[in-house]
């Protein structure tokens, strides 16, 4: 056996996961030490047991993991149909025990206790249910999200219980409102919504009230999924208990709120923007989940591959002009500015950030929040800004010619300007800024170049399929695609990635150098159209050819393609 395999073995030793699980994997080349040297670090810094941690950051389908876990054990997975007798016993288990140690009991066989366990080594685990309980137990491995999901159920349940009745309040009734939101119920099922949301990797958390009851959904990798929604009664509780912790009004119930909060989960403070506004049958209220940790700031991770990062830094590290990221709401145009500002942060340059509003703190950097209610706009922060000796000046967004002119000039000074702006595509945003009034000349003499970029899910390792998409809509696509060429395959949905055949995002670009001859077609007026097919005869790859790629190594599918990229 080799150093480097011992090394593994020890780590899993002094970790809680059994030497003959980690064997297992290891003889079926499930991981390796680079690894798994990664998972113990996780497992180190966030307290969770080394067989949890593979299954989270997926080197391990938890499906593999609970499969080996039956293998060693010789016994079979619980299915989630064995999930829905989950029990905690008339409260001799806490929810919060479950949660963290992610096993639930499922009833009583002639005086043995039946538990299902995402790692059934944890013999912590087990002694402590055994000595809460007098029970003998009778352990299975079970999937950890399925394990997870009927933990959850039961904590709606719980909260629930006649012995703690929740009163549907009127939402005029501030004072009531409030010490409603305060009570056990109602801070259980917010509390558990946020875990479960930073736990299934969600990037929005959607509670939305209707006539009938509160709709609560997570935007995981793009799409939004339904999730077991609270008692009705508990509906304007709900919202009230979220807008304290962003410390809003609660009074405040016509018009839309902006805040911030942050929660502690899972032994980590996660940031979480909350915007409420007004509907027909009460408010709603939308939480962006601001995991620092969970968004690399690295090109590579974020879906740079090696040729298009090389062009992107070429611009990036010019010593003056504007840089533009453009793309809709959600398309990562932000965290790429993150990236970029991350790559250029060194103590020898200053950097001044506004933002609307700022996501993540940076070290070394100046960030403002624009305040329109006070005046604070990005013009006049942008104003400020140029009194302050800057190098670089980073913009959330330019909304208007203003914003759009004072950014012209602070590239004409010597400053690299990066900035956003919402176009379909990178030859749109030229024309989108002529027409919003900046002069021709000016941006020919300013603009370095412009990114346009989207995500798209990546199919599932665990079950995916190989198929053979159409010749014809491949050379739609790309005239130089052929269907021989590459491993294209398509989503088929497993208990790893929740049914949906995706697991994670990356990005697909489209990078715009501006050259002499695009300089030349801005002065001239040139449409959107004609900037394409110049940029194109140039050698830029389109949105569509850069997903089309990643397709034809199996990274995504044609089919999130189609509904990501125009074709």
């Amino acid at each position: 056996m080799t150093d480097s395999t011992d090394q593994i073995k020890m780590v899993g030793q002094n970790h809680g996961t059994p030497q003959t699980f980690l064997d297992d994997l290891l003889s079926r080349e499930k991981i390796d030490t680079l690894g798994l040297n990664r998972a113990v670090a996780l497992s180190r810094s966030s307290g969770e047991r080394l067989a949890i941690v593979l299954s989270r950051i997926g080197l391990v389908s938890e499906v593999e993991i609970a499969q080996t876990f039956a293998r060693i054990g010789g016994s079979a997975v619980a299915g989630a149909d064995d999930l829905l007798t989950a029990t905690t016993l008339d409260g001799r288990i806490s929810a919060a025990f479950l949660q963290k140690e992610h096993l639930v009991p499922i009833g009583i066989d002639n005086g043995t206790l039946q538990v299902v366990m995402a790692d059934p080594s944890d013999q912590f685990a087990i002694s402590s249910i055994e000595l809460a309980t007098g029970l003998r137990l009778s352990v299975r491995p079970g999937l950890l999200s399925e394990i997870d999901a009927a933990i959850l159920k039961l904590v709606t349940a719980d909260s629930t219980n006649p012995a703690e009745p929740v009163e549907e309040v009127k939402s005029e009734d501030v004072s009531r409102l409030r010490d409603i939101a305060s009570e056990a119920p109602v801070v259980r099922y917010v509390s558990n919504v946020l875990e479960t949301a930073v736990r299934r990797r969600a990037s929005d958390i959607h509670f939305e009230t209707t006539r009938a009851d509160l709709r609560v959904r997570l935007r995981v990798d793009g799409a939004l999924l339904d999730i077991e929604p609270p008692p009705a009664s508990m509906r304007a509780a709900i919202i009230s208990r979220i807008k304290i912790l962003a410390q809003l009004d609660i009074g405040e119930q016509r018009m839309p709120q902006d805040g911030r909060m942050t929660e502690t989960i899972r032994g980590e403070d996660i940031d979480f923007r909350v915007a409420t506004a007004p509907s027909l049958f009460g408010e709603r209220a939308v939480l962006r989940v601001l995991d620092r940790k969970r968004v690399p700031l690295e090109f590579e991770s974020l879906g740079f591959p090696p040729a298009l990062l090389q062009s992107y830094l070429k611009l990036l590290e010019q010593p003056h002009g504007i840089l533009l990221v453009t793309g809709p709401t959600g398309s990562g145009k932000t965290t790429t500015l993150y990236a970029s500002l991350a790559h250029l942060n060194r103590p020898d340059v200053n950097i001044l950030s506004v933002e609307d509003p700022v996501e993540y703190e940076m070290p070394g950097i100046t960030q403002v929040n624009v305040r329109p209610d006070i005046g604070l706009s990005f013009a006049s922060v942008l104003r400020a800004f140029l009194r302050q000796d800057p190098d670089i000046l980073m913009v959330g967004e330019i909304r208007d010619v203003e914003t759009g002119h004072i950014a012209v000039q602070a590239s004409l000074t010597g400053h690299l300007v990066l900035s956003t702006l919402h176009t379909n595509d990178a030859a749109s945003a030229i024309t989108r800024l002529v027409e919003m009034g900046i002069e021709d000349y000016l941006l020919a003499a300013t603009l370095n170049g412009v990114v346009a970029q989207r995500l798209v899910r990546k199919l599932c390792n665990s079950c995916s399929e190989p198929y053979a998409p159409d010749p014809d809509l491949l050379e739609r696509i790309s005239p130089t695609a052929k269907t021989w060429e590459g491993d294209y395959r398509r989503p088929t949905g497993c208990p790893n990635c929740n049914e949906t055949g995706y697991l994670g995002r990356t990005s697909i670009l489209e990078i715009l150098p501006i050259t002499d001859e695009i300089r030349q077609a801005i002065l001239k007026r040139q449409d959107a159209g004609s900037l394409r097919v110049l940029a194109r005869a140039h050698g830029m790859a389109t949105l569509a050819e850069h997903g089309l790629a990643l397709a034809s190594r199996g990274i995504t599918s044609i089919d999130e393609l189609l509904r990501t990229a125009k074709v």
